[in-house]
């Protein structure tokens, strides 16, 4: 069984850890009033996953299907994974490959789950970020945190961090948890 550690300030920091025998997990479980198949298209689609995760240059939506995005098109972050799992309209989950790009290291070895299942009045995403290295967990806590904020996304919409607010969510997430952190 998994062990938790949740944000303390669980107001307006919903991230949390668990870890297991993979290693730490960052997760979310955020509700989101629309359908689960409106959900799903903000996952899915490359129109909607730019509002959220950034533009999208290739998703094979298959298993062994290849999935390559920007994740920030000012500092050069590509994401390419490799599809693991998918069940059309309630789960996908992908390999995680950022290559190093300026200043930061690669970043791989990871894997993305998302679960979609009904929620009261809506839908409910369960976010689990696997095998993230212990000095990147609060970098992946306040990007991902930022990141979900953003669904569920409109058409041709595109993913905007505001980097003071996310240093300012990674150095509270990092104090919360009495974790280290890395600048990306």
């Amino acid at each position: 069984m998994p062990e938790m550690l949740r944000s303390r300030s669980t107001a307006d920091r919903d991230g949390f850890l668990s870890y297991d025998l993979l290693g730490l997990t960052v997760a979310f479980d955020r509700n989101y009033r629309v359908s689960m198949d409106e959900l799903w298209a903000c996952l899915t689609e490359p129109d909607r996953m730019a509002g959220w995760l950034g533009p999208v240059e290739e998703i094979e939506l298959r298993v062994g299907g290849r999935i390559v995005l920007c994740l920030h098109p000012q500092n050069g972050a590509w994401l390419h994974g490799e599809i693991l799992a998918l069940e059309e309209g309630r789960k996908l989950e992908f390999t995680w490959t950022v290559p190093a790009h300026g200043q930061a290291p690669e970043f791989s070895g990871s894997v993305l789950a998302l679960g979609l299942g009904p929620a009261p009045g809506g839908s409910r995403l369960l976010f689990r970020h696997r095998g993230v290295p212990e000095p990147r967990v609060p970098d992946i806590l306040a990007a991902s945190h930022l990141r979900l904020d953003q669904l569920p996304t409109a058409r041709g919409t595109r993913a905007v961090i505001d980097r003071q607010r996310f240093l300012a969510l990674r150095d509270l997430y990092a104090r919360d948890l009495s974790l280290g952190k890395e600048t990306v």
